[in-house]
C-alpha cells in the first residue's frame, strides 16, 4: 500500500480568507496565473491545493491509496499574531475535517496550531481530535530550540500522550535552524535512503520523468520498482507505456502480458 505522509490542503474557506488579506501571507490572482505569496517567498497556486476531488483522481492516477493533510507551515499562517492566525487555522482544521469525513479511507488530517498562544494551541488541538477525530499535529521547528521552550509545550506532549497522537517535525530543518548542518544533512541523506528503497515512490518517478518525455530515466525508475516489487501490476503497464514509446515493443508487449498474469494470479 502506498501512502503519502506528507501532503498540503489549502481549505476552500482559508483560500478566501487569504485572498481578502492585504498583507503577506495571501493570494493573488492575475493574467499569469494565481500566487501564493508567503512571508519569504512566492508559488504557483492552482486548483489540486484545494479541489478535493481533483487531487483524489491525482492519488489514483499515481497509484497512492493514501494521504495525511496538513497546513504547510511554510505558508508563515499559524505564525502570525493570535487575533489573525486563529480564524485561518480554524479555517483550514474544518476544511481537512470535511475532506476526511468525505473520503474517510482515503484523507488524514494533522492538526495545524496557532503559534501565538500555548493555551490556544491545546484548545484546537483538543477540538480537532474531540470533534473531528485528527491522529496528530504539526509543531513548529523551534518547538525544541531550549528546553525552557519545549517545557511550554508540556500541557500539548500530555494530551497527545494521552490519545497517542502523532506529532510532525521536520528534522532536517531544525538541525538546519540550530546550525547544525551535520545533523540536517544526515536527516535529509536518511530521508533520501529510504524513499529510494520504496518502489511506488520509484514508480512516481517514473511517472514524472515520463510526463517530461525523459524516456530513459523514466524506464530506469520504473525497473528499479518492479525488483523492489515483483507482484504490481501497475508497475509492468507503466513499463510497458514506457517501452512502447521509446519503441521497443518486444519489451513492450512482454510488459503487459506480466500485468496481466498478476491480474490472474499466475505470475
Amino acid at each position: 500500500m502506498a501512502i503519502d505522509f506528507h501532503a498540503h490542503f489549502i481549505a476552500p474557506k482559508l483560500m478566501e480568507i487569504l485572498e481578502a488579506r492585504g498583507s503577506d501571507p495571501r493570494i493573488s490572482h492575475g493574467v499569469g496565473g494565481s500566487l501564493y505569496h508567503m512571508p519569504v517567498s512566492t508559488l504557483p497556486f492552482s486548483s489540486l491545493y484545494f479541489d478535493m476531488a481533483e487531487r483524489i483522481d491525482y492519488l489514483d492516477h499515481v497509484g497512492i491509496e493514501k494521504q495525511l493533510l496538513s497546513l504547510p507551515g511554510l505558508l508563515g499562517v499559524d505564525y502570525l499574531p493570535l487575533d489573525q492566525s486563529l480564524p485561518m487555522v480554524k479555517a483550514s482544521n474544518d476544511g481537512i475535517a470535511l475532506a476526511c469525513a468525505k473520503y474517510s479511507d482515503r484523507i488524514y488530517g494533522l492538526v495545524a496550531l496557532p503559534l501565538g498562544s500555548n493555551d490556544a494551541m491545546l484548545d484546537e488541538l483538543k477540538r480537532c481530535v474531540e470533534d473531528f477525530g485528527f491522529i496528530g499535529e504539526i509543531l513548529a521547528n523551534n518547538s525544541f530550540l531550549s528546553l525552557d521552550h519545549t517545557n511550554q509545550l508540556k500541557p500539548l506532549f500530555k494530551y497527545a500522550n494521552k490519545k497517542k497522537l502523532h506529532f510532525f517535525i521536520n528534522l532536517s530543518n531544525l538541525y538546519r535552524h540550530t546550525g547544525n548542518k551535520n545533523r540536517s544533512d544526515y536527516y535529509k541523506r536518511l530521508a533520501k535512503k529510504y524513499q529510494s528503497k520504496n518502489p511506488y515512490f520509484r514508480y512516481v518517478q517514473a511517472q514524472i520523468s515520463l510526463e517530461r518525455m525523459q524516456y530513459k530515466n523514466a524506464l530506469n525508475h520504473i525497473k528499479n520498482a518492479i525488483n523492489k516489487k515483483e507482484d504490481e501490476a501497475r508497475f509492468y503497464k507503466l513499463q510497458s507505456e514506457i517501452h512502447t514509446l521509446l519503441g521497443n515493443r518486444r519489451e513492450a508487449s512482454k510488459a503487459i502480458r506480466s500485468a496481466d498474469n498478476i491480474g490472474a494470479g499466475t505470475l
